[in-house]
């Protein structure tokens, strides 16, 4: 018999993996540019500097989640057939 549906299923656990990972990794530096912010003074230029720095990784980091969701999303609609 055709073995398609066991490659199919290994194929998708390898997916759900990469998307585990991807989001443990989103989460991973989200929880340290929380702290790295709770060390910075916004009274020095070298603190803005760093509040600039981390508000464009915390934009970095939600467009990253998002494209997350919807490539998930995406996905689920072809493997549910809609």
């Amino acid at each position: 018999p055709d073995n398609s549906i066991t490659e199919l299923i290994k194929q998708l656990d390898e997916l759900s993996d990469t998307y585990t990972n991807a989001l443990k990794n989103i989460r991973t530096e989200a929880i340290q540019l929380t702290k790295e912010l709770e060390k910075v003074s916004g009274a020095t230029e070298d603190g803005r500097k760093k509040t600039k720095k981390s508000a464009d990784d915390a934009d970095r980091l939600a467009r990253a989640q998002k494209e997350l969701a919807f490539a998930e999303s995406e996905t689920a609609k072809k493997n549910c057939g809609a």
